[in-house]
């Protein structure tokens, strides 16, 4: 009669091979909804508004006779920059 083998599993071998790691768990910790709600709401209008300056953009350049292959790159750009500093003139302006 064939004897069964003894081996060991994959997980124990990891407990051996790191006897100090971390616990499996954490400890469940208390989220502010209101401040994560806010703060995707302003992800999502800097989104919209991102979009509709690169669209406002792109057809005041198209407008003027701008070659395409030049107005939609100056529009994107553009657009990021008028986004990255609106917060900076925010905070100029609350000072």
């Amino acid at each position: 009669m064939p004897v069964p083998l003894n081996r060991q599993n994959s997980y124990e071998e990891d407990k051996e091979f790191y006897p100090n790691s971390a616990p499996k768990y954490s400890d469940y910790k208390i989220i502010n909804t209101k401040k994560r709600k806010f703060r995707e709401l302003v992800f999502f209008l800097k989104v919209a508004f991102f979009c509709l300056t690169t669209v406002a953009l792109t057809f005041v350049l198209l407008s003027v006779n701008l070659q395409p292959l030049f107005a939609f790159p100056i529009a994107f750009v553009s657009s990021l920059a008028i986004i990255n500093l609106i917060p900076h003139l925010i905070e100029l302006f609350n000072t």
